[in-house]
């Protein structure tokens, strides 16, 4: 129900009498790691390298992610930490003089909830409900240096399984993997644009034992920008590799 109630206000938010979308292409690379202290503790952290189509020109560069994992029971988990991000100005594919390089860092803080249903557990539904404090460097020409700002993003995703015995020692699995994540934002400098972006992707999982994974897929992403009535419509193409280090 609050997934929907969000969902509507955002759709309010895309009235507008003079929408601009601009399509765009790109790369998004990932490393996932997880550090398993024990049953209910680990660490995770990821870094993220994200560039434009066809010219490899930077966009986002998130170094790193970082939270520590509480297991509270076998469904239900949570999640605080941070993340910091490098952002190269104007989001375009072809450099523009003149470019700039600003600095974005955030706390956050989830939690998450797993089902699992169909014969042996083949499918995995997962909810996701994540809050964010942002403090950023704000474009030169801004009245203020730094800004503030909060964004809760709501996910639910499904992960099917489809083969779980494959390989010489039967140790790799094979899943489809489909999610969308709804950014909602609030703030002082947050008016034409409190629907912030919306996250779709559908892809697959492959794991390699209980150490490594790889993740490959297609995610589309709405983005609508602070003056309200110009959207980014982009397409993307996101691989990302998991590694699990047990301590």
């Amino acid at each position: 129900m609050i997934r929907l109630i969000f969902l509507f206000l955002s759709l309010l938010c895309l009235k507008t009498s003079a929408q601009q979308t601009i399509t765009q292409e790109m790369l998004w690379l990932r490393y996932y790691n997880t550090v398993q202290f024990n049953d209910k503790v680990s660490l995770h952290s990821e870094i993220e390298s994200r560039f434009f189509l066809p010219t490899m020109r930077s966009h986002h560069l998130l170094l790193p992610r970082m939270g520590l994992n509480y297991q509270v029971s076998e469904s239900l988990e949570a999640n605080f930490g941070f993340n910091h991000f490098n952002l190269w100005l104007p989001q375009e594919p072809t450099p523009v003089a003149p470019t700039e390089h600003i600095q974005q860092f955030w706390l956050h803080q989830f939690i998450k909830t797993h089902y699992y249903f169909g014969n042996n557990g083949r499918f995995k539904l997962t909810q996701r409900y994540m809050l964010e404090e942002r403090f950023f460097e704000k474009p030169s020409g801004s009245s203020k240096p730094f800004g503030v700002n909060f964004r809760l993003r709501l996910q639910t995703a499904l992960m099917v399984m489809l083969a779980d015995e494959l390989g010489k020692n039967n140790n790799t699995m094979l899943s489809l993997v489909c999610h969308d994540e709804l950014f909602v934002q609030a703030g002082e400098d947050v008016r034409a644009n409190v629907f912030d972006h919306n996250r779709f992707f559908i892809g697959s999982y492959i794991k390699f034992g209980k150490r490594l994974g790889m993740e490959t897929g297609y995610m589309h992403w709405y983005q609508q920008l602070p003056i309200g009535n110009k959207f980014f419509s982009r397409h993307l193409l996101r691989v990302t590799f998991f590694h699990n280090i047990f301590i």
